[in-house]
């Protein structure tokens, strides 16, 4: 049976609590617990006056007052910004108006022309509508500009309209030339899908003749390196490969020629594709002569493939003349684009002149209106200077005295009181924003100090809780040891007892009492284990177990209590 604990109870506090967010009805009535007065921080009339009046009430005096000079400021401001208005209309509904469409102008000319310069690279028909959006757009914006400019009938503005028609023109004809060279990208995929597959045809048709033709070359070495060679079957196989041996040739010459047009379809200049072009032709004229030794049934049957590949290299629509106008069309977009920037540069050049008379009028007016605003400045600085005054008056008699001070000694308070020196001397209360928080404090303090009462309270009865705790780990370790000797001693006779003769139904009941002892005394040391964990003494280790033993041991301490239950 556990010991009794005695248990110690705390009387209730007849004192209600009430924290710094509860009623502060009498909180304003308490005096600083030293007796000690607050200092006069006042100081003069006009203090004692600021000093009866609430922050609130006291600032919004001090900003009235700077708001009305500053009212005045503003009138004043406004007259003479009249006056400045008035002075530099002219220039804001004439000058400046000009000057911005013209460079709206100027600005979607420039975009135009570069929308056209990417028109020169285009291969394929996804990327010509991306170009072609972006040029409509283009062009949208300068129609846009050119409209509002329209209503400015001077020479500048025709220039820049006939300029930015011209522009318009030449990216119409970069449109045309889009489309041919897209049209001539498909076409040279088409002749290079239809130069695979001629290149495919004469390996069908000569490929396994030549193979036929080196076994034969193999089958004549051998022959000849016998020591007695069969020379009329030699001779004889000799000019069966005499007749086949232009039949290899025209196969060389025909990948070469293929390999040839592949790279003249790539040439860069013009001046190289016309190279490539007289190799070509010396390539087919070659070719050719080979293809008439070829024996004549074969021949006629090379001469449809052959007529194709040469069309496919220097016909109409080959590859050489689908890259020679390629290469044309590039030359005559670049000149275009070479055209286009010339126009902007035009542009640009009437624009600067448009802008640079502009500014110069606009300068003019405002050198009339300099006399103006140095009065205003004036003016202005002046009334500045008396506002600021004012400002540091408001602050030096109302706001350093009465506020700063006052916050200071609240906030040294505060942490004393945070700190825990509760006995610090606090601000008095008051019925203004800082008296109110000097009332907060002071309950502040009070709450503080039941705290502290009742954290000592919480102290003791945790001591006696542990205390009670440690009894408690002491009385189970008692009991434990007294328990185990006796334990001890019933196992050790078990153990005697089963060392004499004894019948099997005996043994088997010592067993069971032995391993039911040794069950108990494991469970006594786990009631040990729980002491040395409340103590923080107890140590975790690994260890291997048998565990068909442990099941045995439980079923023989529930077999009787089973068996009795049927």
């Amino acid at each position: 049976m556990w010991p009794s604990m005695p248990r110690e109870t705390s009387p209730p506090n007849p004192r209600p609590l009430h924290g710094t967010c509860g009623r502060m009805d009498n909180v304003s009535q308490r005096t600083d617990r030293t007796g000690s007065p607050m200092p006069d921080v006042a100081g003069g009339r006009l203090g004692s006056v600021l000093s009866h009046l609430s922050i609130r009430s006291s600032l919004f005096l001090g900003f009235g007052a700077l708001g009305s000079i500053m009212i005045l400021v503003v009138l004043g401001a406004i007259l003479v910004t009249g006056r400045m208005a008035a002075s530099v209309g002219g220039i804001v509904k004439t000058e400046i108006p000009t000057m911005v469409h013209t460079l709206r102008v100027a600005r979607a000319a420039d975009a135009l022309a570069a929308s056209g310069i990417p028109l020169a690279f285009l291969n394929t028909e996804a990327e010509r509508d991306i170009a072609f959006k972006q040029v409509d757009m283009a062009q949208k914006s300068l129609m846009a500009a050119l409209n509002t400019l329209g209503l400015l009938q001077d020479e500048t503005g025709q220039m820049l309209t006939e300029l930015s028609g011209e522009l318009a023109e030449n990216l119409s004809r970069l449109r045309v030339m889009v489309d041919e060279r897209i049209s001539l990208k498909q076409r040279q995929v088409r002749n290079r899908a239809q130069l695979l597959a001629n290149l495919q045809s004469f390996q069908q048709r000569l490929a396994y003749r030549i193979s036929i033709l080196e076994g034969d070359g193999d089958v004549v070495h051998r022959l000849m390196s016998r020591p007695e060679p069969p020379l009329e079957r030699v001779g004889q196989m000799a000019r069966e490969l005499t007749t086949l041996l232009p039949l290899s040739r025209f196969y060389a010459q025909v990948e070469s020629m293929n390999v040839r047009l592949l790279a003249a379809s790539q040439d860069s200049t013009l001046g190289g594709l016309n190279v490539s072009r007289r190799v070509m032709e010396n390539a087919v004229a070659d070719a050719g002569d080979t293809l008439k030794k070829i024996p004549g049934t074969l021949r006629q049957d090379l001469e449809g493939p052959f007529s194709e590949l040469v069309g496919l290299a220097l016909g109409r629509e080959g590859l050489m003349a689908v890259r020679d106008r390629e290469l044309r069309l590039a030359n005559e977009s670049q000149g275009l684009n070479e055209v286009n920037q010339g126009i902007v540069e035009r542009l640009d050049a009437a624009t600067a002149d448009l802008v640079l008379g502009g500014l110069a009028k606009i300068d003019r007016s405002g050198s009339a209106t300099d006399d103006l605003s140095r009065w205003s400045i004036f003016v202005l600085v002046l009334v500045t200077f008396l506002a600021l005054i004012g400002v540091v008056i408001l602050f030096h008699l109302h706001v350093n005295r009465h506020v700063i001070k006052r916050l200071s000694w609240l906030s040294s308070a505060m942490q004393d009181v945070a700190a825990g020196h509760l006995e610090s001397r606090l601000p008095p209360a008051g019925n203004n924003e800082l008296g109110r928080l000097g009332a907060a404090l002071h309950q502040f303090r009070a709450t503080a100090s039941e705290a502290r009462e009742r954290e000592v309270k919480l102290k003791e009865a945790r001591d006696r809780a542990e205390a009670g705790i440690k009894a408690k780990a002491a009385f189970l370790a008692n009991m434990s040891h007294e328990i185990r000797t006796p334990l001890n001693a019933i196992i050790g006779m078990g153990n005697l007892a089963m060392q004499t003769d004894l019948s099997p139904k005996q043994r088997d009941y010592l067993s069971k009492i032995d391993r039911a002892g040794r069950t108990l005394l494991n469970i006594i040391n786990d009631i040990l284990d729980f002491s040395k964990i409340e103590a923080g003494k107890l140590d975790l280790e690994k260890t291997c177990f048998n565990l068909e033993e442990v099941l045995s041991r439980l079923t023989d301490i529930v077999r009787l209590k089973a068996e009795e239950k049927g």
